[in-house]
């Protein structure tokens, strides 16, 4: 076991900062149940998306789960109190792990799941894990981001997955040019979603297709809904008092129940 050094510290402190995680291709998991399931994933040797770089956790933590840990990571022992000093957490769990970014190349021969999410300029770090966890739960293994969403590896945005970042992949692109390969190469339906669509709730949704979601204030820009079959919109129940617009990750949780509803065998 290793004592955490200063310049260990300052290593995981500066990971919450963007321009350290691209510099050194590393982030940041906090909590015991995701270090837990990162720790079988990285079991998973050559099948694993994601490799451990190290360990920091408490005496009691290592004493409890020091049968799962591996060979092939340094494990640091720290206190409750260090932990407070470097995690970002309102309520630090007793362990972290610091681990290797996987940055997928996306290659649209080789996509052979039925159904995808788009997502264009989305800025709240909430929303994009919360979306991950939700593709996850209904089985949608890809996500299209535009390059200017915000970045997967932030803090927040991996606390708010659950865990579910090791398995759903998530590729930063050239958004317009992969969609028209999705039509293109493999006959996607291009759905996007704004307030002035087809209802939801009456329209049929084919497979394979893509729905494409936008920005939590401006929603999908003109050049990306110009490029959709068909767009779709949830429509509110009380047509004299409404709210302006959906969460965009509530929004998501609405298609892509509807979309399995619609192909459940």
């Amino acid at each position: 076991m290793l004592l955490l050094s200063k310049s260990k510290k300052k290593l995981i402190r500066s990971l919450t900062m963007k321009k350290t995680r691209q510099a050194e291709k590393l982030f940041l998991v906090e909590g015991d149940k995701m270090v837990g399931d990162l720790i079988v994933h990285h079991r998973g040797r050559n099948g694993a998306l994601y490799r451990i770089e190290s360990v920091i956790a408490t005496d009691e933590w290592i004493t409890a789960n020091g049968d799962k840990l591996g060979q092939d990571y340094d494990i640091f022992r720290t206190t409750e109190a260090e932990l407070t000093e470097i995690s970002k957490q309102q309520t630090p769990n007793q362990v972290l792990a610091v681990v290797h970014q996987h940055i997928p190349e996306l290659e649209i021969s080789q996509i052979k799941t039925k159904l995808f999410i788009g997502l264009e300029y989305l800025q709240d770090p909430g929303n994009l894990g919360t979306i991950i966890r939700l593709a996850d739960w209904f089985g949608i293994r890809n996500i299209l981001c535009s390059k200017n969403c915000v970045d997967l590896y932030n803090p927040k945005t991996i606390q708010a997955t659950m865990g579910s970042f090791l398995r759903v992949n998530v590729y930063y692109c050239d958004l317009p040019s992969n969609i028209c390969s999705l039509r293109e190469e493999k006959n996607y339906m291009i759905y996007g979603t704004g307030q002035n669509g087809n209802n939801l709730f009456n329209t049929p949704l084919f497979l394979p297709g893509i729905i494409l979601f936008g920005n939590e204030a401006t929603g999908l820009s003109p050049d990306i809904m110009g490029l959709a079959d068909r767009i779709l919109t949830i429509p509110y129940h009380d047509r004299t008092s409404h709210p302006d617009s959906l969460n965009v990750a509530t929004a998501a949780a609405i298609l892509c129940a509807e979309f399995r509803k619609a192909h459940a065998k």
